[in-house]
């Protein structure tokens, strides 16, 4: 069960990294400001519907890493969960490539984003597909033993 725990450890790595975005839900504009200038952005925009995505794209984040450590607390249990989570994980990676191209987003930004998604994604979809090889293998081996 060396690949569970792997894919418990990453979900929990990943988990802990979504979770720092819960400052930013309440981070003053100050912060948000200067660290979008510092991500070669500009000058953040100051219309509400910006704060609003910021704070509620953080939110999502956040919500997101509690979830990968709640279904990493027994990943048998979750497995559809999982499954569900690495596909989704892999289709929004997709989207954030072609959309950060679309939007002309910074070259390091368009280089990180999406193909960092895209890796989480294969992560989990390897460790979840070498787990589910493994069940089935010590099945046959239990079924094997029996007289």
């Amino acid at each position: 069960m060396r690949h569970e725990w792997l894919l418990q450890l990453f979900l929990r790595v990943m988990g802990t990294t979504m979770l720092f975005a819960l400052v930013f839900v309440f981070a003053p504009q100050s912060w948000m400001r200067t660290l979008h200038t510092l991500a070669d952005l500009g000058d953040m925009p100051a219309t509400p519907v910006v704060w609003y995505l910021a704070r509620s794209a953080s939110a999502l984040y956040a919500m997101t890493g509690g979830l990968f450590w709640i279904v990493s607390a027994d990943i048998g249990r979750h497995r559809l969960v999982l499954w569900y989570l690495a596909w989704s994980i892999a289709v929004l990676g997709t989207v954030l490539c072609v959309i950060d191209i679309w939007a002309a987003m910074p070259f390091p930004w368009t280089v990180t984003e999406g193909p960092s998604v895209l890796l989480m994604a294969a992560v989990m979809i390897y460790l979840l597909s070498r787990i589910g090889h493994e069940r089935a293998k010590n099945q046959t081996e239990t079924y094997a033993r029996e007289p």
